[in-house]
């Protein structure tokens, strides 16, 4: 609440060791968070500062994500279950959609388009559903069966037609038309933690792994914005606040790190020290 300078810690259910995997948007829902970790899928009504007591999905829960088109609806994945869905307000009742073979690690809604539903796997590659995740095929790209060990895709918020993907090698794969087709583009050079279209810039693009790196032209080029000095450490995470200022989360050494400039300079913020049973992150 007083933009990273003082962390508070907040657990749902007891206190323990728990691996934090996916934690929904604040914007997509008012208040309402879900956060996904190895004992299932946990909700907040007050933007974090307390959560249910028990899941309301119990499992091994890889993510979870709201619908942009509709605030009742969840999507979750649970390792030995593959993909389920709730379109009750409090999540109790679930629909199982299968595809547990596909080791799915993220869902991605089209922002404008209420049919297409894209899954996201490091192992399988890119998957696509226009029937809402009940029917799924792999996306196929100009020159390979399909786009391979996907780490991360994101549709950009600006210009929603246009699509990235990019593989856990660093490969960057392009569409133009609402990942209808892809293509090869340029190369970040690392393995990547995060993506994300620049919410004031068509053709700018973020991404994130042991630097943070942005492209000005749609993937076809990149340069490095921001380097831990750490260097094995990693950027976990990237928020783009609407007054423009970034904000990194860093793994190894627990640092919040913001700009308020672009990118030109960097102050770092320490949260809490670490307890017994604090959060892990995957």
């Amino acid at each position: 609440t007083d933009r990273g300078r003082k962390f508070k810690r907040a657990d749902p259910g007891e206190i323990g060791f728990h691996n934090v995997r996916a934690l929904t948007e604040l914007s997509t829902r008012g208040k309402n968070l879900y956060l996904a970790d190895g004992r299932g899928v946990w909700s907040s009504r007050d933007g974090g500062k307390r959560w249910d007591k028990d899941p309301c999905l119990t499992g091994d829960c890889v993510t979870v994500a709201t619908d942009p088109f509709s605030r009742k609806r969840l999507y979750a994945v649970l390792r030995d279950r593959g993909v389920l869905v709730s379109d009750d307000t409090k999540h109790v009742k679930w629909e199982e959609l299968g595809h547990a073979d596909l080791d799915i690690h993220e869902i991605l809604r089209h922002p404008r388009d209420k049919t297409r539903l894209y899954l996201v796997s490091p192992t399988t590659g890119l998957h696509l559903s226009s029937d809402g995740g009940v029917t799924v095929e792999p996306v196929r790209h100009n020159a390979d069966p399909y786009v391979p060990q996907v780490a991360a895709a994101v549709i950009h918020p600006v210009e929603a037609e246009r699509a990235m993907a990019l593989s856990e090698d660093g490969l960057v794969f392009l569409s133009a038309d609402r990942g209808e087709t892809w293509e090869r583009g340029g190369r970040i050079g690392m393995v990547p933690t995060f993506l994300m279209g620049d919410a004031d810039s068509a053709s700018m693009w973020w991404a994130a792994g042991r630097e943070l790196v942005r492209s000005p032209d749609h993937g076809g080029t990149w340069e490095v914005v921001y380097k831990p000095d750490d260097p094995e450490d990693r950027i976990l995470d990237v928020q783009r606040l609407a007054d423009g200022s970034l904000w990194l989360l860093l793994e190894r050494s627990q640092l919040v790190v913001h700009s308020s400039d672009g990118g030109e300079t960097w102050e770092a913020t320490k949260p809490p020290r670490k307890t017994p049973g604090a959060w892990a992150t995957s």
